[in-house]
């Protein structure tokens, strides 16, 4: 490997110059002892990762030269060694694919005495090639913008942010090209008194265009026009987490009797989950498009307006913790499908949920038994012991909705349940449910019912149960009959559906409502 500035680190040099003109300026001593001082810091990290890196039997990490550091009118400017990755080739398990990195320059500022303001730029293009020298995939990157705030006696990133556009990866033998129009990121974490960090986070990608091309298979197109994810810590141990990346590192589970096995799973599950007092994460995708064309077969495609997903932990460190989680899909288009089975592609599908007053610390100290070596073989939950802990806590669990809607049917349901040690089952609950359209659905079924096939009249029964439990109604927005359902669970064990025992009348007992029929 070349050991020379190269043109691509001169590409590197001059992107990070332009990144550093356009960052804060900040008045600050560059002298020799600072230079020396940012080449251990950089040198322990790269060793670091030699180490980490040198773990992965299919990995390996190769870099030649050294650091260089040289001062420049308030800024340290960092030329790394020339990097280069060998790894298992994408396509031909036979092979090596060889990935050069170029040398990354950074420019380099001291923020107080604990911290590192950089700019850094990664030389372009980035090739990967086989062990002939053929290449497989090419990256490049028309503009680049990317800072960073290191701490380094966290050894940790708090802040950093980057904008890659016009970027582009191709790999010419297996007829792949990615393209993206912007790729972008960033952190913002604020220390408190405490030493934890709190702040968000974002990640971006805009126009993102998939084409794949195979003369064996067909053609495959993916195009999203915006891609999201956003998150938040709060009470992050930014250090703390960091050196447990380190220790992990350092432990050799091979020589672990049983019981050190289990007591340090315990204590790596115990660490991550108390890692923050609340984290969430949403991510989200607008405008998606596939398009798929088998050789000799017929083109097919589906498109979606937006869908996402969410899942949050908050109180981690607190007696009581909360999980939220969601789900949505929504403006799902099948062009080409029957018309039979149009009515039945959901247009819409959403889940929301909370689980709120949740004793994490004591479910995970019970996890932690259930894991000991003298524990195998026995019971694996003290599920009284739960239950107890759940009626104490006054966990409760809250559908905040979960709907489903297509032109054929409609349905949704929200309430909430909570534990109660009065009760038969360890709980109360109520809910309210709604369904659109099943009277006409049943209706145009029964008419054709002797058409069916018999699994599909079987399937009818359970759904006639349904109407004749529902309260009669009207949709405003479509004028298609309404079913309502009040559930609740009663602390006698009771299923009542609109103030009736289902189960009596399941059963053929008890008063049974009228049959609905369709307008």
């Amino acid at each position: 490997m070349n050991k020379t500035i190269t043109a691509k680190t001169v590409t590197a040099i001059a992107a990070a110059t332009f990144l550093f003109a356009a960052s804060p300026a900040y008045a600050q001593v560059i002298d020799d002892a600072g230079a020396a001082k940012l080449k251990t810091i950089i040198q322990e990290q790269i060793d670091y990762a030699d180490k980490v890196y040198g773990g992965i039997p299919s990995l390996e990490l190769r870099h030649e030269g050294e650091v260089t550091v040289t001062q420049h009118d308030g800024y340290y400017q960092v030329v790394l060694p020339e990097y280069a990755m060998e790894m298992e080739h994408p396509t031909n398990a036979a092979d090596r694919l060889l990935v050069d990195f170029g040398q990354m320059v950074m420019n380099v500022v001291p923020e107080g005495d604990d911290a590192l303001n950089m700019s850094v730029a990664m030389p372009m293009p980035i090739l990967g090639k086989d062990s002939t020298g053929q290449e497989v995939f090419q990256l490049n990157i028309g503009q680049q913008k990317a800072h960073a705030l290191y701490v380094p006696s966290i050894a940790a990133t708090p802040k950093y942010s980057f904008s890659y556009q016009d970027v582009k990866m191709t790999m010419p033998a297996a007829g792949i090209t990615l393209t993206l129009d912007d790729l972008s990121g960033m952190m913002n974490l604020e220390t408190d008194a405490s030493g934890y960090y709190s702040g968000p986070s974002k990640f971006s990608a805009k126009m993102l265009k998939l084409d794949m091309a195979s003369e064996h298979e067909g053609s495959l197109f993916i195009g999203i026009g915006d891609l999201v994810a956003a998150g938040s810590y709060e009470a992050f141990d930014l250090a703390g987490m960091t050196q447990f990346q380190k220790d992990l590192g350092n432990i050799d589970m091979t020589n672990m009797s049983a019981e050190e096995s289990a007591a340090y799973g315990s204590h790596i599950m115990t660490s991550i989950l108390e890692s923050s007092n609340g984290m969430d994460t949403d991510f989200s995708l607008k405008d998606m498009t596939v398009n798929f064309q088998q050789n000799g077969g017929q083109a097919s495609s589906f498109s979606l307006k937006d869908a996402g997903f969410g899942f949050g932990l908050n109180g981690m460190r607190e007696e009581a913790a909360s999980v939220k989680l969601s789900g949505k899909l929504n403006g799902l288009s099948i062009p080409g499908i029957q018309a039979d089975f149009q009515q039945y592609i959901p247009s819409l599908i959403e889940y929301k949920m909370s689980v709120v007053n949740m004793p994490m610390k004591g479910l995970m100290a019970l996890l932690g038994t259930a894991l000991q070596p003298d524990a195998r073989g026995a019971e694996p939950f003290n599920l009284g012991a739960i239950q107890q802990m759940l009626n104490e806590a006054g966990t409760k669990y809250v559908l905040e909705n979960h709907a489903v809607d297509m032109p054929a049917l409609g349905t949704s349901l929200k309430g909430e349940a909570v534990a109660d040690a009065t009760a038969m089952y360890g709980f109360t609950a109520q809910f309210f449910g709604r369904l659109r359209n099943l009277n006409e659905m049943l209706a145009e079924s029964q008419a054709k019912a002797q058409e069916l096939p018999p699994v599909m009249q079987q399937a009818l029964m359970p759904l006639m149960l349904v109407q004749q439990l529902g309260k009669p109604g009207t949709d405003e927005a479509t004028g298609q009959s309404v079913l309502t359902y009040d559930f609740v669970i009663s602390r006698d064990g009771k299923l009542l559906v609109n103030g009736q025992d289902a189960m009596m009348m399941m059963m053929g007992g008890g008063q049974q409502p009228p049959m609905q029929q369709a307008p």
